[in-house]
């Protein structure tokens, strides 16, 4: 039986390394749920920092698969819950449309539509006014070393959105199971691994070029399914 186990604390250490925080993990799981055998090692699916109450911690949700007899007791004492079967989160088209979709904005919101309609047959048409995520980099680095604007390429304007420019922080609210579909999307296109279990994802600061390179890899991909 598959269960879900939230709010596993464990003491952030400095000097603790990868293997000693996970075995510490694994003994607070242990203890946690009881002595119940581990069929299997356990997966983390959320992790976050608590900095409450003087002390730094790492609290952690993870799935875990014990026996099914110490499964139900489990759940019976709600030291843990099941794991619920989220459903499909791909876009299907009944028939492909007569025309071609046409999304205006090069922004995320407006990639990541034209990659969905993509995937489920259509040929989407992306309109942008800026430029090129490489070219446009080059304006906006001139922009910030001269203070020459190009008005149809610069930090709001171009492949991307405004998004290419910031720190990194990837932050939602929404709790649906299409953000893990784009968050698993941007790891696979040079995204940190971190970002699929962190409770607020962070693609990294101040590092333009790498990001740019991510969506230049994303658009090549995007071309190759809609052209």
């Amino acid at each position: 039986m598959q269960l879900r186990v939230f709010d596993l604390a464990i003491p952030r250490l400095p000097a603790t390394t990868p293997a000693e925080h996970e075995g510490l993990l694994r003994d607070a799981l242990r203890q946690k749920l009881a002595g119940v055998p581990l069929h299997r090692s356990f997966k983390v699916i959320k992790r976050a920092l608590d900095t409450r109450r003087g002390g730094i911690k790492t609290i952690y949700t993870l799935d875990v698969e014990v026996p099914a007899a110490w499964g139900r007791r489990l759940l019976r004492l709600g030291r843990a819950q099941p794991v619920a079967q989220m459903p499909d989160p791909r876009f299907v088209l009944r028939r492909p449309p007569a025309q071609r979709p046409v999304i205006v904005g090069a922004g995320p919101a407006g990639l990541f539509a034209a990659l969905t309609l993509a995937e489920a047959g259509a040929r989407p048409i992306v309109l942008d006014r800026g430029k090129p995520v490489h070219p446009r980099a080059r304006d906006v680095s001139r922009l910030y070393a001269q203070g020459i604007l190009d008005p149809e390429s610069n930090v709001c304007y171009g492949e991307g959105g405004a998004g290419t420019f910031s720190d990194g922080k990837l932050y939602t609210r929404v709790n649906d199971p299409r953000v893990g579909r784009i968050l698993r999307l941007l790891v696979r296109h040079g995204g940190p691994q971190d970002i699929l279990v962190d409770n607020r994802p962070h693609l990294g600061t101040d590092r333009n070029v790498a990001r740019i390179q991510v969506a230049e890899k994303a658009r090549r991909i995007l071309l190759a399914v809609v052209v």
